[in-house]
C-alpha cells in the first residue's frame, strides 16, 4: 500500500483520489486510517483530521462494529475484494462499500446509493403494478413450469380463480411449448422466447384460443425462472377466419361479378380489373391493368354527370356518373362508385371502384318523372288532388292541386294538418272528426274493412266562398301487412251539387207532371164510372139500384185508396230512428201475412243467421217495405210455390233478400220498376214499390230487382249496418 502522507505533488494517485466524487479511504493492517478523500469526508461528516491515525471502528457506529468487521476480516484474510451495503438507521440513508485488500491493508471505495435503491424499490413496485394490471395474462413460473405467481387476467382467461393456479403445473391448464427444457436441463440453457399458440379448455368447458410468448429470467448463466404473457385471441382468430371467407367470397364476387371491379393504386393506376369488363364495355382486362384511370376515362368517358363525395374519418367515398362508350360503339350510363383507404399511419393504400351500368335504371326514373308530370298533369285537368297522413309520426301531405282547391298556398300554412283545422267549415268539424274516427277504428279490425271511405265536407275556401269537396280515403299497409298510412283524393263538387239541386228540382217538376197525369188518368176511370151510373141510378128500382149503389162505393173506395198514398208520397209521418234486429222486423211481417200465403198456398220459409242483422232505422217505414214485398212476392204465385226471405250481416251492410217462384217479370217491363202509377198487378196502382224506394232511399239504402220470366223474382234491400256496439231495442 502507497504512503499517504507523502506530499501530494509527489504523488499523482492521491491527486486523482482527491477527486473522486465518491468516497476513499485506506487502512493499514491495524485497521489504523491512513488517509480519507475529501469525499469520504463529507459522506461521513467528518474531518479528515478527526479521522486520520484512528482505528476505522471508532469511525462507525457501534452498532455495526460486528458486522464491518466480519467482513473487513474476511477481506482482508481472503485477500478478496468484497461488497457491504449499509443503511444510515437515522438518516435514512443507504452506501455501498467496495473492499480492495492488499498486503499493507485495505482500501475502501464508497458511495451514497439511496437514490439507486429508491428507485429499485419504485421499480419492483411498478413490476408488481405492471403484472398484476396488466391487460394481459401474466404468470410467473419456476424452471419446473409450476405456476408462481399469476394476474387476474391470465385466471380469467383460464376461467379458474388465482389460488386454483398456484402451486400447479402449467400444463394443467394449458400445454407446455414443445422442447422447452425443464428441472435441471433448463439451468444450461440458452435462453430464448419461444411463441406459443396453444387452445385451451376453460373452467366452464368452452374453448379459447390464445397466444402466448414466454421468456426466461437468466441469472449468470442459468435460467432461474420464465415468464409468460397470453393474450387471448380467439376473437382475433374469429375475425380473421371470417374475413378469409370474406375475402374469399368478395373474390369470388368480383370475379362473377355483374359490376365491374377495380382496385387503384395510391397514384390511381389500375392494379385489378374484374372479368365482367368484357361483357360491360367490351374490354379485356389486359386493356386496362397498368393504366391511369385519367387516360381510361379519356378514352371511353361521352360525358359526366353529377358527382357526389363524402368524407369519412379516414376514409372517403363518393359516385360520379358518366355516359360511356362501349368498345363496339354503344352508349351507356354507368354509375362509379369509389371508396379510399387509408392505414394507420393516414397513408392512401388503395381505392376501390365499382362501375355498374345504370342505362336502365336511368330510362325506369325518365319513364318515372315522366309519369309523375303526367300524373300531376291529369290532376290539375281533372281537378283532382291528393292527401297523405302518416300514422307512426302523425305528418299529413297535400298535393300542390289539392291547396289550389281548397285557395290556399303552401306558404299560408306551416302543415297540411293546421291547415285542415282552419279551413273546414265549422259546422262540419264534427263530422269530420267522427269519419276520422270511424277509419282509424279499422286499424284493429277486419282487414276487409279497409276499403274506401267516401264523404262530403264543407271548406272556407281562399276566396272567401263556402265550397263542397267530395274525398275519398283508404288504409293503405306495407309489405308487412301493418296499416301505416291514409291515401286519398279530393274534387271540388261545388258546381256538381248546384247542378244537382236543379236537376233535383227538374225532377220533382217531371215527377209532379207524371203525378197529374197518372191521377188524371187513374181517378177519371173511377169518376168516369160514377158519372155513368148516376145517370143510370136515376131510373134504377129495387135490386138494380143496390147493384149500381155496390159499384159506385167500390169505385169512391178506390178514389181514397189512391188518396191515401198519394199522401204518403207527399206528407209521410216523421221519422223515429232507431237501433233495430232487421231479421225481426222481417219475421214479424212475415207472420203477419203467413195466413194470406197459407189461402195462396204459398210456403215462406226465415232462413237468418245467428248474429243480429242491426240497422239504424224506423221500425213502421221498414215493416210497411217488408209489407209491400212480400205481398208482391205472394200475390205473384197465385198457383202456390216457396217465398225465401234471408236476412245477411256483408261487412258494412245488411242485406235482406225476398224470393218467389211466380211467373218472373219481362225485361222491358223491369227498367219501369218503381214508376208512379206503373204495376205488374191487374189492380195495383204502381205507388206502393215506389213508396218503398222512397223509404229505402232515406235509409242510405238501396233496393234491387232480379227476375226473368219462368224463374221468379228476387228483390234485394241492402241497408248501412249499426257500426257502434250498443244496445238496441227488440221490436215489440
Amino acid at each position: 500500500m502507497p504512503d499517504y502522507d507523502q506530499e501530494q505533488s509527489h504523488f499523482p494517485v492521491r491527486a486523482a483520489m482527491d477527486r473522486l466524487s465518491d468516497g476513499f479511504m485506506a487502512m493499514d493492517r491495524s485497521w489504523r486510517l491512513v488517509y480519507i478523500n475529501p469525499a469520504a469526508s463529507r459522506l461521513l461528516e467528518r474531518e479528515p483530521e478527526e479521522m486520520i491515525g484512528r482505528v476505522v471502528w471508532d469511525v462507525v457506529p457501534s452498532h455495526l462494529h460486528s458486522q464491518f468487521y466480519e467482513v473487513f476480516n474476511r477481506s482482508m484474510r481472503d485477500q478478496t475484494a468484497m461488497v457491504l451495503e449499509y443503511k444510515d438507521r437515522y438518516m435514512e440513508h443507504w452506501y455501498q462499500f467496495h473492499l480492495y485488500p492488499g498486503q499493507d491493508g485495505l482500501s475502501v471505495f464508497f458511495h451514497d446509493i439511496t437514490v439507486m435503491k429508491r428507485l429499485a424499490q419504485g421499480a419492483e413496485q411498478y413490476f408488481s403494478t405492471l403484472f398484476d394490471q396488466h391487460p394481459y395474462g401474466v404468470c410467473a413460473l419456476n424452471t419446473e413450469w409450476e405456476l408462481q405467481r399469476v394476474n387476474q387476467s391470465f385466471a380469467s382467461m383460464t376461467g379458474y380463480e388465482p389460488s386454483e393456479l398456484i402451486g400447479h403445473k402449467l400444463g394443467r391448464f394449458l400445454p407446455i411449448p414443445d422442447g422447452y427444457p425443464t428441472g435441471d436441463s433448463a439451468r444450461t440453457a440458452a435462453g430464448e422466447e419461444i411463441q406459443h399458440y396453444p387452445t385451451i379448455v376453460r373452467k366452464d368447458g368452452s374453448a379459447a384460443n390464445l397466444e402466448c410468448s414466454f421468456l426466461p429470467v437468466i441469472v449468470g448463466a442459468d435460467i432461474v425462472a420464465y415468464f409468460g404473457i397470453c393474450k387471448d385471441i380467439t376473437d382475433r382468430i374469429m375475425t380473421e377466419k371470417r374475413l378469409e371467407e370474406s375475402e374469399q367470397r368478395y373474390k369470388s364476387l368480383s370475379e362473377n361479378a355483374h359490376d365491374v371491379v377495380l382496385y387503384l393504386s395510391p397514384d390511381s393506376i389500375v392494379e385489378y380489373v374484374s372479368p365482367s369488363v368484357s361483357r360491360l364495355l367490351g374490354y379485356e382486362q389486359a386493356d386496362w391493368v397498368g393504366r391511369h384511370t385519367r387516360d381510361i376515362v379519356k378514352d371511353i368517358a361521352v360525358s359526366e354527370g353529377p358527382r357526389r363525395t363524402a368524407q369519412c374519418g379516414a376514409s372517403a367515398h363518393g359516385t360520379a356518373v358518366y355516359q360511356i362508350k362501349h368498345r363496339h360503339g354503344d352508349i351507356l350510363w354507368c354509375e362509379i362508385t369509389y371508396k379510399r383507404i387509408w392505414n394507420e399511419q393516414g397513408e392512401l393504400v388503395r381505392t376501390v371502384a365499382v362501375c355498374r351500368d345504370i342505362s336502365a335504371r336511368r330510362q325506369a326514373e325518365e319513364e318515372l318523372r315522366r309519369s309523375k308530370d303526367n300524373f300531376v298533369l291529369a290532376q290539375q285537368i281533372a281537378g283532382l288532388g291528393h292527401f297523405e297522413w302518416y300514422l307512426a309520426s302523425g305528418h299529413r301531405e297535400w298535393s300542390d292541386e289539392t291547396y289550389r282547391i281548397f285557395g290556399y298556398t303552401r306558404e299560408q300554412f306551416a302543415d297540411a294538418a293546421e291547415a285542415s283545422r282552419r279551413i273546414i267549415h265549422p259546422e262540419d268539424l264534427d263530422m269530420m272528426e267522427g269519419m276520422k274516427e270511424r277509419l282509424l277504428s279499422r286499424l284493429s279490425g277486419d282487414r276487409r274493412l279497409s276499403e274506401k271511405l267516401e264523404y262530403e265536407f264543407r271548406i272556407r275556401h281562399g276566396s272567401g266562398e263556402t265550397r263542397t269537396i267530395y274525398a275519398i280515403a283508404r288504409l293503405l299497409d306495407d309489405e308487412d301487412g301493418r296499416f301505416v298510412r291514409i291515401f286519398g283524393t279530393v274534387r271540388d263538387i261545388t258546381g256538381h251539387k248546384q247542378t244537382e239541386e236543379l236537376l233535383r228540382k227538374s225532377e220533382k217538376l217531371k215527377m209532379a207532371g207524371q203525378l197529374a197525369a197518372g191521377i188524371a188518368h187513374e181517378i177519371r176511370n173511377p169518376l168516369t164510372s160514377l158519372k155513368g151510373f148516376s145517370k143510370l141510378q136515376r131510373h134504377a128500382t129495387g135490386e138494380q139500384a143496390d147493384r149500381y149503389y155496390q159499384i159506385m162505393e167500390t169505385e169512391f173506395t178506390r178514389i181514397e185508396m189512391i188518396l191515401d198514398e198519394l199522401l204518403v208520397l207527399a206528407k209521410p209521418n216523421a221519422a223515429c230512428y232507431k237501433v233495430w234486429d232487421v231479421k225481426l222486423l222481417a219475421g214479424e211481417v212475415a207472420e203477419l201475412l203467413s195466413s194470406q200465403a197459407i189461402l195462396n198456398n204459398v210456403i215462406i220459409q226465415m232462413e237468418t243467421g245467428p248474429d243480429p242483422c242491426l240497422v239504424n232505422c224506423d221500425k213502421n217505414q221498414l215493416k210497411q217495405v217488408f209489407m209491400n214485398v212480400i205481398k208482391n212476392a205472394i200475390e205473384a204465385m197465385p198457383g202456390g210455390g216457396l217465398l225465401m226471405v234471408t236476412t245477411t250481416v256483408l261487412r258494412e251492410h245488411v242485406l235482406v233478400k225476398v224470393t218467389d217462384s211466380g211467373a218472373g217479370i219481362p225485361m222491358e217491363k223491369m227498367a219501369r220498376l218503381g214508376e208512379p202509377f206503373y204495376t205488374t198487378k191487374e189492380k195495383g196502382t204502381g205507388l206502393g214499390l215506389m213508396v218503398s224506394l222512397k223509404i229505402i232511399e232515406e235509409h242510405h239504402g238501396r233496393m234491387e230487382f232480379d227476375s226473368s220470366p219462368g224463374r221468379g223474382t228476387t228483390v234485394s234491400i241492402r241497408l248501412p249496418a249499426y257500426q257502434e256496439e250498443t244496445a238496441f231495442q227488440q221490436p215489440s
